[in-house]
């Protein structure tokens, strides 16, 4: 079945939907990481990445959506967090392939005034793109409702762009 998706942005909440199958996940954007040699390994995310039972030896907490001018604060952290947090929808039974959905829908929430810049909106679609997805549309405006995202039908004082 191909996965339909819609990602909300805010600099303190990511929620991701899958409404092929239902599947809902919301939790802070952060991952902590820590460096080994020249990679870096994921250990916690969302408000695992806290630590609230101590945090590991030389683990950093990172936001890649906070930043006081724009939404994206680090590209490469904004795609691993999404990546992952897209992973918590995916519902297949065999997980031998990456997880690539049809259709990824991106609404930034917050940091909107005077629009989205081209950068900004290229950045956000790049960002799809890289998680696997093969098509992406980046909508601000209203939340957007199941039957408007499946069926297209986005309210006109909204913005759409599609790259």
């Amino acid at each position: 079945m191909s996965e339909v998706i819609y990602v909300q942005i805010k600099s303190s909440l990511i929620t991701v939907k899958n409404l092929s199958n239902g599947a809902y996940f919301q939790d802070i954007p952060q991952i902590a990481g820590q460096a080994l040699g020249k990679r870096k390994k994921v250990v916690a995310y969302g408000k695992q990445a806290n630590f609230p039972y101590g945090k590991p030896p030389e683990a950093i907490v990172l936001n890649a959506f906070h930043h006081p001018r724009s939404l994206i604060n680090d590209f490469e952290v904004a795609e691993k967090t999404l990546g992952i947090f897209l992973k918590q929808v995916d519902r297949r039974k065999i997980r031998a392939l990456p997880f690539s959905p049809k259709e990824l829908i991106i609404h930034p929430l917050e940091k909107l005034e005077g629009g989205l810049t081209q950068i900004e909106s290229r950045a956000f679609s790049d960002l799809g793109y890289r998680i696997m997805a093969k098509k992406v549309l980046v909508w601000t405006g209203t939340i957007l409702s199941d039957a408007e995202i499946l069926f297209h039908q986005f309210p006109a004082s909204g913005t759409l762009f599609i790259q």
